[in-house]
C-alpha cells in the first residue's frame, strides 16, 4: 500500500512539473494518504462541488519501467529475460494507467517468478474475464478489495469499466463524497451504502447496447432501504423506485438537487408527490414509468419544486399535470411516450423561462398550434414519432429566440409547418 501511494502522489507532482516532497520516500501509510488529500485539494477548483484529477497516461516504456520495478524488486527492477514478453503483454493492456500497472504489478510481485506460476494467476482470472478483458478488470478488480482500507478517500469512480459487483467494504468509506458507477456493469447497490453519511453524489447506470433509443436503453441500479441515512446527499440517480417504502425514504433527503429513479408503478404516484412537495431545493428531476404503457400517476401535487430547471417524464400520462403551469424558473423539459389526446404546447408555451423544449410520441392528435407570445425565450424545439400530427401551426410573435427547429419520424406532416416565415 505504501509503494501504491508514494508512485501515486510522485506522479501527480511529475505531472504538474513539480519536485514531490523529499520526506515522500520514508513517509508511512497514514501520513502519504494525508499528503495525497492535501495536495488533491490545493491542486481542485474550490467553485466546484465535485472534482477529480486525472492522472494523465504513461508512455509505453515508462510504464514497462513501472511495472518492473514493482514486481521485481529483488532483481533491481529489471526483468528477466523469460518474462520479457510475458510483462510487455501484461502492460500493454494496462493502457498506461499507472494505477492499474501498479495495482497488478503488486498482485505479481507477491507470486514465485516462475512462468507456470504466473500462468496459473492468469488462468484463475479467465473463469471471470474473457481474454479480451481480463487484463484490463483485473487491476479494477484488486483495488476493489483493498477498496475499504482507504479511509480517507472522497472519490471513486469505476466509470465505463466491467465491475459487476461492489464489495461490502465499501461501507468503511465513511469520507466519501463521490461515486461514479455510470457505464459501470454494477446492477445492484450493497445495502452498506447507507453508512456514507458524508456521500453528496451518486451516479449509477448501465448502457444496454442491445437496444435502440427506449425505455431500457439505460437501466437504473437496485438499491435497499435506509437511503434516508444519506443526509448530505445532492444527487441521485439513476435509481429503481418501485416500492413506496423507499420513495417515501427519498423525502428525508432535504439536499438532494437531482433526482432520477425508474420503475414507477402507477400505485407509487400519490406518494412520489408528496415526496417532491418537501424537495424545495431541487433543481432537476427525471421519472420513468416501468414501461411506455405505464400511466404515471403524478396529479396529485399542488405545490411542486420551486427551483426546478429540468423534468424529463418517461411514460404515459392521461392529461399534463395541473402543476406544469407553476413551474416558473423551469428551463428544459423532455416528454416522451405521454400518448395525449390534448394538444401539450397550450400549457408548456407559457412557461416563461424555457428554453429547450422536446416531445417523442407524446401527442396522439393531428394538430399543434405554437399562439402568438408563446415560448418567448425558447432557444431548441424537437418534436419526434408524433404519428398523427398532419399540421403546426406557428402564429407571429411567437418563437422569437428560436435558433434550432427539429422534426422528425412524422409521416402524416405533408407541408412545411405553416407561419415557419415568422421565425426570425
Amino acid at each position: 500500500m505504501e509503494e501504491l501511494l508514494r508512485d501515486m502522489i510522485k506522479q501527480f507532482y511529475k505531472a504538474r512539473k513539480e519536485f514531490a516532497p523529499r520526506e515522500i520516500d520514508t513517509m508511512k501509510v497514514v501520513s502519504l494518504i494525508e499528503e495525497l488529500k492535501n495536495y488533491l485539494h490545493e491542486q481542485s477548483n474550490e467553485s466546484l462541488d465535485y472534482y477529480v484529477y486525472k492522472l494523465p497516461s504513461l508512455p509505453f516504456e515508462k510504464a514497462f519501467e513501472v511495472f518492473c520495478k514493482k514486481v521485481f524488486q529483488r532483481e533491481g527492477g529489471q526483468c528477466p529475460p523469460d518474462f520479457v514478453d510475458f510483462s510487455r503483454g501484461i502492460v500493454e493492456r494496462c493502457r498506461g494507467l499507472p494505477l492499474a500497472i501498479v495495482a497488478i504489478g503488486g498482485l505479481f510481485s507477491t507470486k514465485a517468478k516462475v512462468v507456470s506460476e504466473w500462468n496459473k494467476v492468469l488462468d484463475s482470472l479467465s473463469s471471470k474475464f474473457e481474454s479480451n478483458s481480463r487484463l484490463r478488470s483485473a487491476p479494477i478488480d484488486y483495488i476493489l478489495k483493498e477498496v475499504g482500507n482507504l479511509l480517507h478517500l472522497k472519490y471513486l469512480s469505476l466509470r465505463d469499466t466491467k465491475v459487476q459487483i461492489l464489495p461490502k467494504s465499501i461501507g468503511k468509506l465513511y469520507n466519501l463524497e463521490t461515486l461514479d458507477l455510470k457505464y459501470s456493469l454494477v446492477s445492484e447497490l450493497p445495502i452498506e451504502i447507507s453508512r456514507l453519511r458524508k456521500l453528496r453524489y451518486l451516479g449509477a447506470y448501465i448502457k444496454n447496447n442491445d437496444v435502440e433509443f427506449k425505455f431500457d436503453f439505460l437501466q437504473a441500479v437496485k438499491i435497499h432501504c435506509g437511503i434516508r441515512c444519506l443526509q448530505s446527499l445532492q444527487k441521485l440517480f439513476k435509481i429503481e423506485a418501485n416500492n413506496n417504502a423507499l420513495i417515501t425514504e427519498l423525502g428525508y433527503l432535504g439536499q438532494l438537487r437531482k433526482l432520477e429513479i425508474t420503475k414507477l408503478k402507477r400505485e407509487n404516484g400519490i406518494v412520489l408527490c408528496t415526496v417532491l412537495e418537501k424537495m424545495r431545493h431541487f433543481l432537476s428531476l427525471k421519472i420513468m414509468a416501468t414501461s411506455e404503457e405505464e400511466v404515471l400517476e403524478l396529479q396529485s401535487m399542488s405545490s411542486p419544486p420551486p427551483l426546478l430547471q429540468t423534468l424529463a417524464l418517461f411514460g404515459r400520462l392521461e392529461k399534463v399535470p395541473e402543476w406544469i403551469p407553476k413551474l416558473k424558473s423551469i428551463v428544459r423539459i423532455g416528454l416522451y411516450w405521454l400518448k395525449l389526446m390534448d394538444d401539450p404546447l397550450k400549457v408548456l408555451q407559457a412557461l416563461p423561462n424555457l428554453k429547450y423544449l422536446w416531445l417523442y410520441n407524446v401527442y396522439g392528435g393531428e394538430q399543434l398550434h405554437i399562439e402568438g407570445e408563446g415560448f418567448q425565450k425558447l432557444k431548441f424545439l424537437g418534436l419526434e414519432s408524433l404519428g398523427g400530427l398532419n399540421r403546426l401551426m406557428i402564429d407571429k410573435g411567437a418563437l422569437p429566440f428560436l435558433e434550432r427547429l427539429r422534426i422528425g419520424a412524422c409521416p402524416q406532416l405533408k407541408e412545411v409547418p405553416s407561419g415557419i416565415h415568422h421565425l426570425k
